[in-house]
């Protein structure tokens, strides 16, 4: 009998890698922070916590106000107010990865299930995902490389032997190194090329094709 061939897998962060977050995210934040727990947040206090597990974010910019449990429901009563929208050229992106014969998923510090909500809502193709992760699946946070641990048990199983991860933040980098990934920068989030020394980086998602596919793309 014959091996499998083996396969290729490229993971996703989310947040200002495939989807426009931080700047309609922090007014989300402001707005809470500010009607119902009396705080103003600056962009230092914003940046400082931006990309942290989601409940522990939260936490941090309301300083604590309310339990957990009620500070998540403030936020998610008004996020409708504040939604995310695609990165041009993201869903052509994925789709033609898994075209080509990718296996492509998510790895992110947003909570599963709002991830998975956010992602069908922008166009991107969920059903056809080999995974989504977020914060509370993976039982650690970027830089960590554990972020990973569950999604390469899961990639190994399917015969993958390369995995590239695309993100947009230095820890993405940090822990993309530390999982002995591949690594794409792009420039769509905090971070400029500068802070990628040695990595592939980027300026548009679509950019990302070519490094991947090659003469395919």
């Amino acid at each position: 009998m014959t091996s499998p061939a083996p396969r290729r897998a490229v993971l996703f962060d989310m947040d200002d890698t495939l989807l426009l977050t931080r700047e309609v995210k922090w007014d989300h934040h402001r707005f809470v922070a500010r009607e119902h727990y009396g705080i103003e947040l600056d962009d230092q206090t914003l940046r400082a916590h931006w990309g942290e597990p989601f409940d522990e974010m939260i936490g941090n910019l309301y300083r604590h106000s309310a339990p957990v449990d009620e500070m998540r429901a403030v936020n998610k009563a008004c996020a409708h107010r504040y939604p995310k929208a695609v990165v041009p050229g993201a869903v052509e992106v994925v789709t033609s990865l898994m075209d080509a014969g990718l296996l492509v998923g998510v790895v992110t510090s947003t909570n599963t299930d709002m991830a998975l909500a956010d992602l069908d809502r922008c166009g991107l193709p969920v059903d056809r995902l080999c995974l989504v992760h977020g914060a509370d699946v993976t039982g650690h946070h970027k830089p960590d490389p554990r972020v990973f641990d569950r999604a390469l048990e899961f990639l190994r199983g399917l015969n993958v032997t390369e995995v590239t991860y695309v993100g947009d933040a230095v820890m993405d980098d940090q822990a993309a190194a530390g999982a002995e990934l591949g690594f794409i920068a792009v420039t769509t989030g905090l971070f400029d090329a500068s802070r990628f020394e040695g990595r592939a980086v980027v300026d548009d998602i679509t950019d990302v094709l070519p490094l991947l596919l090659g003469d395919r793309a």
